[in-house]
């Protein structure tokens, strides 16, 4: 495991983590060296980080959404989080999205525990680009640009759909009054880059709705 890859444990319960850190296993993976984050609600607790703790072992509190990302980057590598779950941080939908989605060049597929639902997307690799890595625990966790989820969105859900038109758009419910120029440019390069016409159409008539003035 690479410097910038941790081992990262999550740990819900406190007797449950005590169970689990108490183990051969851990043990053995503190002699190792290997670089350890325990995700706890300890984190603050100074008898539980004596206790574990050591100079290879970091502590985190647990931040379920925090987890939940970099669990989705980690159940099917290499994915990044796209469409309507980045498009709901930037307030741009006006519906409520549940589930965590995320783009791969793998095949299309979901999964679902007790953290929640997971869905992904499949995608060329020629676009298996515009996004970022932000760090949960230290770990890598990739995360699409504002812009690069928008596009996404869009080239899933107009590449094979016969009807493309104003009201096909409409019926969206984006807030488009929250994507600047700027950005839909961007939007529209990524368009470009695909190659399909049906999905240039789909720019074309969000730019004659939204971008005119």
């Amino acid at each position: 495991m690479g410097e910038d890859r941790p081992l990262l444990i999550a740990l819900n319960h406190g007797i449950a983590a005590r169970n689990v850190l108490q183990t051969d296993l851990f043990r053995e993976l503190k002699e190792s060296g290997i670089r350890i984050v325990l995700l706890t609600p300890n984190a603050e607790d100074e008898a539980f980080r004596r206790a574990y703790g050591g100079d290879n072992v970091s502590f985190e509190k647990m931040e379920i959404d925090g987890y939940r990302e970099y669990l989705a980057n980690q159940m099917m590598r290499p994915s990044y989080l796209s469409g309507e779950y980045v498009m709901q941080a930037h307030a741009l939908l006006t519906e409520a999205v549940y589930g965590v989605s995320s783009v791969t060049v793998k095949k299309t597929v979901a999964f679902s525990n007790p953290l929640g639902h997971f869905q992904y997307y499949s995608i060329t690799p020629t676009l298996f680009t515009g996004y970022a890595v932000k760090r949960f625990g230290g770990a890598p966790v990739l995360v699409a640009s504002k812009s690069k989820a928008l596009f996404d969105f869009l080239y899933l859900r107009f590449l094979k759909r016969a009807a493309i038109n104003e009201t096909a758009i409409e019926e969206l419910r984006i807030h488009w009054e929250l994507v600047s120029k700027k950005e839909f440019r961007e939007v529209a390069s990524y368009a470009a880059m695909s190659k399909r016409r049906n999905i240039k159409s789909v720019m074309g008539i969000i730019r004659s709705l939204y971008y005119q003035a």
